[in-house]
This record gives structure tokens, C-alpha cells and sequence, in this order.
């Protein structure tokens, strides 16, 4: 963003070097791995559902050892693998659907283990 506004002229250029270093301070914090996972599973979420509204079946996959990833998929050193999306058609018939948990099972107030009643 701040190379496109640099680019196009848009804003304070001072205003953006400040924001650029900040950013590149923020995104080097002890902080910033769980930051990028919580974005990242932010944008699966939607991507998961977007695919799920035109017909296809997602599956969100985490353990995996990501140099590996990065050597089969030819991806830089420098870009992060937090997560991969399969994405196509199940083969074979749907699993049966198993029913939910009970709201009492899952949803508490005040302390866990006191379920909510509905």
C-alpha cells in the first residue's frame, strides 16, 4: 500500500515514511507471527466460505514443515507459509451428519462449566 501511494503520488510522504517504518518495526516484533496467523486465518475463513457458496469443498491444512512447502512450491525464502487451502470436488458419498453438541456442552456463562440455557 504504501509503495502504491508513494507511486501515485497519494498523501504526506513523510506521513508515509513514518507509517513504512512503523510497519516494518511492527512486522519484525516478537508479536508479529501470531499477528500474521490471526490474518491469515481471517482470510481462510472467507476464502473457505466463498468457496463453499460456488460448490467447492476446503480443507484448511497447518501441520506441515514449511521449507519443504517452500521447496516443492518454489517460493521464496523471504515469503512465510502460515497455512495451505485444498480446494476442490469430494469424491465418494458424504459422511453422515453426526448432529451437534448439545448448547450446554459448548457455551458457558460467568465460569466455565456453568452451560447457558436457552
Amino acid at each position: 500500500m504504501l509503495r502504491l501511494a508513494d507511486e501515485h503520488g497519494y498523501g504526506d510522504p513523510s506521513r508515509r515514511a513514518k507509517a513504512r517504518a512503523t510497519a516494518e518495526e511492527f512486522l519484525s516484533g516478537p508479536d508479529s507471527d501470531i499477528w500474521l496467523s490471526r490474518n491469515v486465518m481471517l482470510a481462510f475463513t472467507q476464502m473457505m466460505l466463498m468457496a463453499e457458496a460456488l460448490g467447492y469443498n476446503t480443507a484448511p491444512i497447518e501441520g506441515f514443515e514449511e521449507k519443504q512447502v517452500r521447496e516443492v512450491l518454489n517460493i521464496p525464502n523471504h515469503v512465510r507459509v502460515i497455512a495451505l487451502l485444498a480446494v476442490g470436488y469430494r469424491q465418494g458419498p458424504a459422511k453422515p451428519y453426526g448432529g451437534r453438541f448439545a448448547t450446554e456442552r459448548l457455551c458457558f456463562t460467568e465460569e466455565w462449566g456453568k452451560g447457558m440455557k436457552l
